[in-house]
């Protein structure tokens, strides 16, 4: 081959093309060093101009690009993602915030939670029966009453946090109250005065079931700590779930936060039924109430300090608002007749620059006269189909559930 330097190869007597010669001849930067003299050494004994020039632009290539390299892993580190912000509002890093260092204080404080909450679930007929001398069926109604109201308030979490705060905004804001409630519970198991006094619960006709301020402080304190539970078990899963984006490796790391998020559940309920559970029946519930209470105020320390490594989601409005909206909406179109076409608007912006698009479909077709126009502008006079489409996303898993 004419122009191409040769080596013979030891022992053959066959001369093929030198490698470094086969490297496109791309120059980024001047790179000095022995490498140049390469070709000029006894181990390249058949070199002209031309192979000295390649081998210098090869080193030049691979030294641009390994600093190509590292300049996109600074700049993958540091680059901000959008519709995030810091517990300041600034700008977040994908260096500093998010990842798997931020989650291990969303696992501490889910693992604190179970272990407090689920015994309560679990022992607290005990504790109305025995304690406070409520009846069997009373005391039944309570606690369904209180895991009733759990859910409900956790639905005003999620809306606060979709709307107007961030998700550990809202659990730092509200937690404490659960702290609150465990408070008030220990308090008035340990003074004699704030619940009936002791009898053979056997024999109930001769128990003074609570009444009047010691059952009005047992009830307030009930419902505080499930308005607080309830904002904190709606915040932490989606609070764990933001701290993940779209990078295929942290994509990856979303998948394994769920899991351990779930055995974090299970952690926390096995060690609750076992430790707190024989505190409240052998050592007093004053005990096990006023643990349960310091357990919450440590888990929201902890959780405190993890701040400055949290990615926030920027609140862009609740899908309960567009839900709501939607059917408002159709209930004033309803006297109206549905176009053969409607102008469809299938994206959906939110506030936190994310873009939803759905597919149209003919089912609830009385829900397409929320998409009329009459006219008047404004998200509770006209939706927009991707709304429409949203709600019956919805009303079709409700009606899918087994």
């Amino acid at each position: 081959m004419r122009g191409e330097p040769y080596r013979m190869d030891s022992g053959e007597g066959r001369a093929r093309p030198h490698p470094v010669c086969r490297h496109p001849p791309r120059l980024k930067r001047r790179v000095a060093g022995r490498h140049f003299w390469r070709c000029c050494s006894r181990t390249h004994p058949a070199f002209t101009p031309a192979c000295l020039r390649r081998e210098w632009v090869y080193q030049v290539c691979r030294q641009a690009a390994s600093n190509q390299e590292g300049e996109g892993k600074i700049l993958k580190s540091t680059m901000s993602i959008i519709g995030f912000v810091d517990w300041r509002g600034n700008p977040i890093s994908r260096g500093v915030h998010g990842g798997v260092r931020a989650a291990w204080f969303i696992y501490f404080l889910t693992v604190i939670t179970n272990i407090v909450n689920i015994p309560i679930l679990l022992n607290l007929v005990t504790y109305l029966h025995g304690t406070m001398h409520m009846g069997v069926s009373s005391s039944a109604t309570t606690v369904t009453n209180f895991v009733g109201a759990t859910c409900g308030f956790a639905l005003i979490g999620a809306f606060l946090s979709d709307s107007y705060l961030t998700r550990s905004t809202t659990i730092l804001l509200f937690g404490p109250l659960e702290f609150l409630g465990y408070g008030l519970l220990a308090l008035q198991a340990y003074l004699p005065s704030l619940h009936p006094p002791s009898c053979n619960i056997k024999e109930l006709t001769n128990c003074k079931e609570i009444h009047g301020w010691n059952a009005i402080l047992l009830y307030l304190a009930l419902y505080i700590i499930a308005f607080g539970e309830g904002c904190v078990r709606a915040c932490l899963p989606s609070l764990g779930a933001d701290q993940f984006d779209h990078d295929p490796t942290e994509s990856h790391q979303q998948s394994s936060f769920f899991n351990w998020f779930t055995f974090g559940i299970s952690f926390g309920g096995l060690v609750g039924l076992i430790l707190i559970v024989w505190l409240q029946n052998y050592k007093g519930w004053g005990i096990g109430l006023g643990l349960c209470a310091i357990l919450i105020l440590l888990g929201l320390l902890v959780f405190a300090a993890g701040l400055p490594f949290y990615r926030n989601q920027v609140p862009g409005g609740s899908p309960l608002t567009r839900i709501l909206q939607v059917l408002v909406v159709a209930f004033r179109n309803r006297r109206l007749e549905l176009p053969e076409k409607l102008e469809e608007a299938q994206e959906i912006s939110t506030g936190s620059g994310t873009i939803e698009v759905l597919s149209q479909t003919n089912n609830l077709k009385f829900l397409d006269k929320a998409c009329i126009n009459r006219g008047k502008d404004g998200a509770w006079s006209h939706c927009s189909a991707a709304k429409v489409e949203a709600l019956w996303s919805v009303c079709f898993l409700c009606l899918s559930a087994p």
